[in-house]
């Protein structure tokens, strides 16, 4: 309202009140929103304790094998990072070689294959920094998606207890 928008106009440009819910959750860390919702809310009875306990064979190893490829998943994602930096650094590597190379042979009195190490040096210096520019770049789309897959992690979370909230509402 201090910049003259009309109180209704400074309501909308709020959001509703969904968006500013599922703005603050998404601002909650997960291991702080997955401890508050472990906690039971009531006490299970005995069939469900019983389902619980006979159906773990099952959803237990469904559970664990979801986990161990999320998991995978993470780590995947990180080896690409890694694995793009090592290559980086073995250009980089070869250039220094090339290029103290090259002028041991030019001074050792082999000009012509001097000048060749010195080329490959400065060839090697050239993709060094390309693909360095490269790496930097993936590992900022890398590090938004997995955000990104956090995120969408949280959010499947945040639904089905949404969900869970409603039905036990609507049997009060």
């Amino acid at each position: 309202m201090e910049d003259g928008l009309t109180e209704a106009e400074a309501i909308a440009a709020i959001g509703s009140m969904d968006e500013i819910a599922s703005q603050i959750v998404g601002e909650i860390p997960l291991p702080k929103l997955v401890k508050s919702r472990v906690k039971p809310n009531r006490t299970f009875q005995v069939w469900e304790f019983l389902l619980l306990l006979l159906g773990s064979p099952l959803w237990l190893s469904l559970l664990f094998a979801a986990i161990l490829i999320l998991i995978s998943i993470y780590l995947v994602l990180w080896s690409v990072i890694a694995v793009l930096y090592a290559v980086d650094f073995s250009f980089a590597a070869a250039a220094i070689g090339g290029i103290i190379s090259g002028v041991a042979l030019v001074f050792s009195g082999n000009p012509i294959q001097g000048i060749f190490f010195l080329g490959t040096g400065l060839i090697c210096i050239g993709v060094t920094i390309l693909l360095f520019l490269g790496s930097k770049q993936m590992t900022k789309t890398i590090i938004g998606l997995l955000k990104k897959m956090l995120s969408m992690i949280k959010e499947c979370l945040m639904k089905k207890e949404l969900r869970y909230e409603r039905k036990e509402h609507c049997m009060d």
